[in-house]
């Protein structure tokens, strides 16, 4: 029988407890998806992208970006589209 406490970890009958293993995040995932909206602004929405990359390099963060366009577009998708795109940046960055 396992005995499970609340964080969710096992505890051997010994009393030890058993850590689970955190699986791996998709990293080659997230760098597609940041890549691939950096490219689709570039070409389906070139006003989007240059703000994005001026904003980007005034030194607003990923999340502000996607903020500020939610706020003054209410189109979650681009906002998104261009989190995505200043997270590509920040990774460029590094």
């Amino acid at each position: 029988m396992k005995l499970i406490n609340k964080t969710g970890a096992q505890i051997a009958a010994e009393g030890q407890v058993i850590m689970p293993m955190a699986k791996p995040k998709p990293i080659h995932s997230e760098l597609a998806a940041e890549r691939e909206s950096y490219e689709w602004l570039e070409i389906n929405g070139p006003h989007f992208f240059e703000a994005v990359n001026a904003d980007f390099e005034a030194g607003c963060t990923p999340e502000e970006i996607a903020s500020c366009i939610l706020r003054t577009t209410c189109r979650p998708d681009i906002a998104t589209r261009c989190r995505l795109a200043a997270r590509y940046l920040q990774r460029q960055a590094q």
